[in-house]
């Protein structure tokens, strides 16, 4: 499942077995999954721009958002509690007229459909030349979309200064964009809403509708602490752990 032409070119390249490229990749699952009773997952990242809070736009990137009492997942594992703690959120940073915009990347939805083209793809430094070049959300879209083949497949957060927010669900091939204004975008591995790249997955999948629900919880968290009042430091950390 992780073969492609990415760890074929390291290995390739640097004339070595391709499984010691695998190895490098994810020595850590495999050994946190030769532990037992539960594991940190490479496959659990999520990403959550939020325009308005009282310290000014925050973004999260979760990559160990995993809850004790979330248990069944569909591999059946009781979930160790979680690694990551909040951490007190006080002033805004200080402003930055050369930052102008926010992005996370996590992983997409697996997309057992989408047929390959048996096409090798340079990858460009895509992202990095987005933060380098990019002080609108819209300017990075436009970006993420003329360099499609370049990067993912993955989904993408991005937010700027203005509570102008987007997120890019990216196949290999195909991509799907919504935007929003002063509302909060979310995102997690896994998750796909655009009905077009749905039909490139296998959404009877357990796994599929594990990740979906996580979406759900995520959300509604937010939209919970939306209606209480309005989202903090608390509704956010809350919404990055706790689903």
């Amino acid at each position: 499942q992780y073969e492609d032409e990415y760890p074929r070119g390291y290995a390739e390249g640097a004339g070595i077995d391709i499984r010691e490229v695998h190895l490098e990749r994810h020595y850590e699952e495999m050994f946190l999954l030769a532990l037992g009773g539960g594991r940190l997952s490479v496959h659990n990242c999520s990403e959550c721009y939020i325009p308005n809070t009282p310290n000014g736009p925050m973004l999260g990137l979760g990559r160990d958002d995993i809850m004790a009492w979330y248990t069944d997942d569909p591999f059946g594992v009781s979930w160790p509690n979680p690694v990551e703690e909040p951490h007190q959120i006080t002033d805004p940073p200080a402003s930055n007229p050369d930052f102008g915009i926010c992005l996370a990347t996590g992983g997409g939805a697996l997309f057992e459909f989408e047929e390959d083209r048996g096409e090798a793809i340079f990858p460009a430094p895509v992202l990095s030349l987005v933060q380098d070049n990019c002080t609108t959300t819209e300017e990075a879209v436009d970006m993420l979309i003329r360099y499609n083949d370049y990067w993912g497949p993955c989904n993408c957060v991005i937010g700027d200064s203005q509570g102008n927010g987007a997120l890019v669900e990216k196949s290999k091939y195909q991509y799907a964009v919504r935007t929003s204004k002063g509302e909060p975008v979310t995102s997690t591995y896994g998750g796909v809403e655009d009905e077009e790249l749905r039909r490139l997955c296998d959404t009877d999948n357990p796994l599929f509708k594990y990740y979906q629900r996580r979406v759900r919880v995520m959300r509604q968290t937010l939209a919970d602490g939306e209606a209480n009042g309005g989202i903090d430091g608390e509704v956010f950390w809350k919404a990055m752990l706790n689903h």
